[in-house]
């Protein structure tokens, strides 16, 4: 699941006025502001490649956490934010695009379209009362997004639920930040350090939730210790024999595991997905915390790489050597090339080392 960001919440291509009975709807899943200005809602053609502009939001239009923003076609009787004039195709596609061109979140109704998270949806086909829905995942608010349309949407057949900025926010349960009381500079075996993760609201936790941290050839888990009830929790990470790290951080954003366990706020379960690793609000980006056990880095294996054939008579061989931690400084006068005391003797040389420490020989 990719961190939380704003994500399309809720449409419909037609409804019971017809063709241009149309609205698409948005939502901020984040826990901070985000500054639409001139962001656009466009749309790809029925199940093709051809795309176009639904709107772009004008300048000055902030949404907070939970906060809602609402377009419309002319055949939508409802409060839209802004509304739009070119019809949205049953079998195309909707994407949010931001300021930079990005896109940020897509659906679409054919596999041929353009903007699409497949598997994708059913076209509608009848003039009702009706739309498509993100899943809430027990929050009130549209809070999960996996990349994947029909796993993310439910089609309410006989009703809507379309929601405009004058809506009451429903904001998500969400992590906003991670990062460390621990003091910037290089820790050794047995130093422990806390990582502190905060959340936009209260949490509740049961058990004992872990946070993958990225340490070398051996990846740690920092195990929750305390902060039930409040918005942040913190977790231990002991440092071990062999760990190492040139600015600690967790591996991905996927990181964060119940382990059995549960993080529960009032409005549900919570989101935990971590901003992205080395991005604003990750632990490598709000602190520089070096990991190294004071030892010298071992050689773990080496390997032949190409050609994998064994045995072969190739002139030139490539072997992949694998250090306990990160190392530089290594070259071929690092290495050298045992030659057999008895037939058959190598004549081979080592002929270089590429950034990839991989041992070329011919």
């Amino acid at each position: 699941m990719s961190p939380p960001h704003m994500v399309i919440s809720e449409f419909r291509t037609r409804g019971p006025a017809g063709a241009d009975d149309e609205y698409v709807e948005i939502f901020n899943a984040t826990g901070n502001n985000v500054d639409l200005s001139n962001w656009k809602i466009s749309k790809s053609s029925s199940c093709g490649t051809t795309t176009a502009d639904l709107t772009t939001i004008p300048g000055g239009v902030t949404l907070i956490p939970g906060q809602y923003y609402l377009i419309g076609n002319s055949g939508f009787s409802g409060a839209v934010d802004r509304a739009f004039t070119s019809a949205l195709a049953d079998d195309g596609g909707i994407a949010l695009i931001d300021n930079g061109g990005k896109i940020i979140d897509q659906v679409g109704m054919c596999n041929g379209t353009s903007y699409k998270e497949p598997p994708t949806l059913a076209k509608l086909t009848s003039d009702v009362e009706q739309s498509y829905e993100r899943k809430s995942a027990n929050s009130p608010g549209s809070c999960t997004d996996t990349d994947n349309n029909a796993a993310d949407f439910l089609l309410n057949s006989s009703s809507s639920n379309p929601q405009n900025s004058s809506s009451s926010p429903m904001p998500c349960l969400v992590v906003t930040n991670v990062t460390s009381p621990a003091a910037d500079g290089t820790y050794t075996t047995g130093a422990t350090i806390d990582i502190t993760v905060s959340f936009s609201s209260p949490v509740n936790v049961a058990g004992t939730p872990t946070l993958l941290l990225e340490t070398g050839v051996t990846d740690r888990t920092a195990t929750y210790v305390s902060g039930s009830g409040s918005e942040t929790l913190t977790f231990r990470y002991t440092v071990a024999n062999g760990d190492s790290a040139g600015d600690l951080d967790y591996v991905a954003a996927d990181s964060l595991a119940l382990n059995g366990g549960a993080i529960i706020g009032a409005i549900g379960n919570a989101n935990l997905a971590l901003p992205t690793p080395g991005a604003a609000g990750s632990l490598g980006a709000n602190k520089n915390i070096v990991i190294d056990n004071g030892l010298a880095p071992n050689l773990a294996s080496i390997k032949r790489q190409n050609p994998t054939t064994s045995p072969t008579n190739a002139t030139s061989l490539v072997f992949r050597a694998t250090f306990s931690e990160t190392v530089t400084n290594v070259d071929a006068a690092d290495f050298t090339l045992h030659v057999n005391t008895s037939g058959p003797q190598t004549t081979a040389t080592i002929t270089g080392i590429n950034p990839a420490l991989a041992i070329i020989m011919t």
